[in-house]
């Protein structure tokens, strides 16, 4: 003799219909999903993982214009960093030579994220060298 489980059918409907068996909810001709008792309904991975980017993205975009609106409120939001440019450029014999540039100001913003063009002040100080391979 079969053993006896209860089985909650979920529908589409608000309605929840418990059947004594499989076979009594087959025979009802309903299409359902099983919740046996005990376990947790848990949500497909794909909807958790598209939850979370969505919840990334959003918090970002809420940082980027938080940090925007601190740049624009900032009496002095915009400063200058010497950045010092040159040339390294491979010789015959196996060395390098170095040309040297006269060192340029650019102009940088306090903020975290790179606003209207110019890049963060704290990005650009970590840089104050600037190489270009010929």
């Amino acid at each position: 003799m079969p053993a006896i489980v209860t089985i909650t059918i979920v529908t589409t409907a608000i309605k929840t219909k418990v059947y004594r068996s499989t076979t009594q909810a087959a025979i009802r001709g309903r299409l359902f999903t099983c919740i046996r008792a005990g376990s947790a309904f848990r949500p497909p991975i794909i909807s958790v993982v598209k939850r979370a980017a969505i919840a990334s993205v959003g918090l970002l975009l809420v940082i980027y214009i938080g940090d925007y609106l601190v740049l624009r409120a900032r009496s002095h939001p915009y400063d200058t960093v010497t950045i010092q440019n040159y040339y390294a450029v491979p010789r015959k014999d196996g060395r390098t030579e170095y040309m040297l540039e006269e060192p340029v100001n650019q102009t940088c913003a306090h903020s975290l994220f790179p606003h209207s063009g110019f890049a963060p002040c704290w990005y650009l100080s970590r840089r104050t060298e600037k190489r270009e391979n010929i």
